[in-house]
């Protein structure tokens, strides 16, 4: 198997990543990406990455971090021209995660104001620190890990608007968040999509990912986040988190909504990552 999206790079694993992903090893977690969030999450996971022969990397700015721009162009290129630098790395496989997040987010470690002047300062941010991702990832002929939350619409235009050529092997979705018709077009654009442990225990999202063409499905944690079930209900792993060895759950879960069987979505999903990949 292999975990598509984890953050180990996160504070959750600072104390023992290693031995996490020696676990998932056992397990039959083959390779795991470790996705960056901002400049520093990008560092630390191609530093892993360098360190682990089961780890890869990818480097990119998260919308949520938008918030820190201040002097649009100029922070902008600098935060792509350092990405560019650490994209040199031979275990950094693709860019992201990077996309449009117009979630009203409560808890953060931004000043927020919730004006429409601040709302559309940020949409902007936001649109123009995608399209120089897109734009670096086909530079560098690397695909894109992308993160879009109640943003449909503005990331399809985004996407078709941008330099950036749309092809079958262009990125992933990850942690599909939208409805049928979103989940439509996302493939018909040519992109991979992953759901992450949520799918355990969200009935509109495991109906989703049964629509997915079985060439098209990536299988991802997001960990620490979304600890599928039966883990949380159960609650007896401390700290509570969810960790790449439950890409195993989410693979049965598949399975079992797809009424096929588990080595079916394994050989899928794994083909899948590496026909997107490369690693």
């Amino acid at each position: 198997m292999i975990d598509t999206h984890t953050h180990l790079n996160f504070q959750a694993f600072d104390n023992d990543w290693p031995e996490v992903v020696d676990h998932a090893v056992k397990a039959g977690v083959t390779k795991m990406i470790v996705v960056g969030t901002d400049l520093e999450s990008s560092q630390k996971a191609v530093d892993m990455a360098n360190s682990h022969p089961a780890l890869y990397a990818a480097v990119g700015i998260h919308p949520h971090h938008a918030r820190q721009i201040r002097n649009q162009k100029s922070e902008i290129r600098n935060l792509i021209i350092q990405l560019e630098n650490l994209a040199q790395h031979p275990k950094v496989i693709a860019i992201g995660e990077c996309g449009l997040d117009y979630h009203r987010y409560q808890n953060t470690k931004y000043q927020i104001l919730n004006t429409e002047k601040e709302w559309s300062q940020i949409k902007s941010l936001q649109q123009e620190l995608l399209q120089t991702q897109l734009s670096l990832a086909q530079s560098l002929d690397k695909p894109v890990i992308l993160h879009s939350r109640e943003a449909s619409e503005d990331i399809l235009h985004t996407l078709r608007t941008t330099p950036y050529v749309l092809r079958t092997n262009s990125g992933v979705f990850h942690c599909f968040d939208g409805s049928h018709q979103y989940l439509k077009k996302i493939i018909e654009a040519g992109f991979y999509v992953s759901f992450t442990g949520n799918i355990t225990y969200n009935s509109d999202r495991a109906t989703l990912s049964t629509l997915v063409p079985s060439n098209r499905l990536l299988l991802e944690t997001d960990c620490p986040f979304m600890l599928p079930e039966p883990l949380r209900s159960k609650n007896y792993r401390q700290p509570l988190r969810s960790e790449p060895q439950d890409v195993k759950i989410i693979a049965q879960s598949h399975a079992d909504m797809r009424k096929i069987q588990l080595d079916e979505v394994v050989k899928s999903t794994t083909q899948n990552a590496l026909r997107l990949f490369h690693f």
